[in-house]
């Protein structure tokens, strides 16, 4: 999904220590210049936005938000509802330490909330989070989990834990998980880093600031590693940060890139008159840029080197001896999993091969679902009647993830069980269910995303099954033929990637 991220208020509340506006030599001067984005300067970018792109706007994430707190803007209802009324995609990030308008906030529209935080208790959440206050930020929560509620809005809400060392425990990270599984909210957590980019580019040179130090001696996988690893990767090939997304500050000023604070890299003062051709042109010869993509530098900001930070980081979360482990690229806590975290489970095991773990990992997904969603839990007919009707509140009313959910069911019904008609009307439901989630805001991109798989599915379930498949309720009969686990396995982890 295309980004086009666009800064509507240039301050923020906090000064954490791993984001830019918390750790800039300088403080904020370097950064944004302040103030708030007014209505009509949002709709004039929007103007400019709209004669360049070709794509479908519901393939077109207007992210109101850089470095910045968008529930400090007076009118943003007004500006959700604006980025509404052209079809684009509508969302917002915030640490939620002061909220207003909850209600018109949901109403105008808006598909995605983020929910910044690093922390369950105070001591632990400010050493991530310096100047706000996890008691108000918990009850805020609660007051937006009501207001969803309250307005119908299928806005989905994901809360982005930013896994520190010191934050990994049962306490912290397993209590959070909880909490938002309470409030029907996604919990995502991920491996901290650091930013900006103009810091990591002077890191990976050698320069040191003290003053970061504490920071980032609580990283999982230290900045040094990071650097190592992405100055390793092969050199060249385009960076997504450019190719798939653009930023525009609050005065509506062309950034070099999200990753990046500074203002004297801005490519432009304005975007009046420039073809966006040329603005990504100049953003591709910029000095920083340069030194960035020479060493590798974006993949810290676009996740490439993800998958070799997590087998890195189980070693660290052994050695503190907390229940949270990354399981291929997902963080799980063992002690508590979610709903996401069961089906991580349960997609690691197909992967594996491993059959009979799959079946009681889903087995126990299943229990979790019914009690949470009643029979929309776990029936994918109810769950296909409901989006039939036009439902659409994923992880309020049906499970957070259907397609990867019934996904993984139809494989367990197949792989594991030998139940080759109920994978193959499962797998023809989920081809239809994919086709009307397409336009689903948010979700469509997962919808988009799993099609080929879901059509790939239904193609080798059309076939004559292998002669050595288990048969119904068999866990101990022979395994599906190696070739057949693995094309089924490659299509999982296709899907999953995506």
């Amino acid at each position: 999904m295309y980004a086009v991220q666009i800064e509507v208020v240039g301050t923020c509340n906090l000064r954490c220590p791993s984001c830019a506006v918390g750790n800039a030599e300088g403080g904020r001067r370097s950064g944004s210049i302040g103030g708030t984005m007014p209505l009509n300067r949002l709709r004039q970018t929007l103007d400019w936005v709209d004669g360049w792109i070709e794509r479908d706007p519901a393939e077109v994430m207007v992210c109101l938000y850089s470095w910045g707190e968008p529930f400090i803007h007076t009118a943003l209802p007004d500006l959700i509802a604006e980025v509404k009324r052209r079809g684009y995609v509508a969302g917002i990030s915030s640490n939620l330490n002061h909220v207003r308008n909850l209600d018109a906030v949901l109403q105008a529209g808006v598909d995605e909330i983020v929910v910044s935080l690093s922390g369950f208790s105070q001591p632990i959440y400010e050493e991530g989070h310096a100047g706000g206050d996890i008691e108000t930020v918990k009850r805020n929560m609660a007051a937006l989990s009501e207001a969803i509620d309250r307005t119908g809005s299928a806005a989905r809400v994901l809360v982005h834990y930013i896994t520190y060392r010191h934050n990994a425990g049962a306490d912290e990270f397993s209590a959070m998980a909880a909490y938002c599984e309470e409030l029907r909210f996604e919990f995502v957590p991920s491996l901290a880093f650091f930013a900006p980019v103009e810091k990591l580019v002077e890191m990976a040179s050698g320069r040191v600031f003290p003053n970061d130090a504490p920071i980032l001696s609580r990283l999982v996988v230290p900045v040094e590693e990071q650097l190592r690893i992405a100055a390793a990767a092969p050199a060249g090939g385009s960076c997504s940060l450019i190719e798939e997304r653009i930023d525009i500050d609050v005065d509506g000023a062309l950034k070099l890139c999200c990753s990046s604070y500074d203002r004297q890299f801005n490519v432009a003062p304005a975007f009046d008159g420039l073809a966006v051709e040329e603005v990504n042109q100049r953003r591709r010869e910029s000095a920083l840029c340069e030194s960035c993509g020479s060493r590798g530098i974006d993949r810290i900001f676009t996740r490439a080197d993800y998958a070799e930070w997590c087998a890195r980081a189980n070693p660290v979360f052994e050695a503190l001896e907390v229940p949270v482990r990354c399981v291929g690229p997902h963080l799980i806590a063992h002690d508590r999993p979610t709903e996401s975290m069961l089906l991580a489970l349960v997609n690691d095991a197909l992967i594996g091969g491993r059959l009979a773990e799959a079946k009681a990992s889903f087995s126990e997904l299943e229990r979790r679902l019914e009690s949470k969603y009643g029979p929309r839990g776990t029936s994918i007919e109810s769950v296909a009647d409901y989006v039939r009707g036009g439902g659409r509140k994923f992880g309020r009313e049906i499970p957070i993830d259907p397609l990867g959910l019934f996904c993984a069911a139809g494989l367990v019904a197949h792989m594991h069980d030998g139940d080759t008609p109920r994978a193959r009307v499962i797998f023809e439901t989920l081809r239809d269910m994919a086709d009307r989630l397409v336009g689903a805001g948010i979700y469509g991109r997962t919808a988009r995303a799993m099609q080929p798989q879901i059509a790939q599915s239904c193609a080798a379930l059309a076939e004559p099954p292998p002669a050595e498949a288990a048969s119904p309720g068999n866990a101990s009969a022979p395994a599906p033929s190696p070739s057949f686990l693995r094309r089924a396995a490659r299509r999982l982890r296709a899907a999953l990637t995506s």
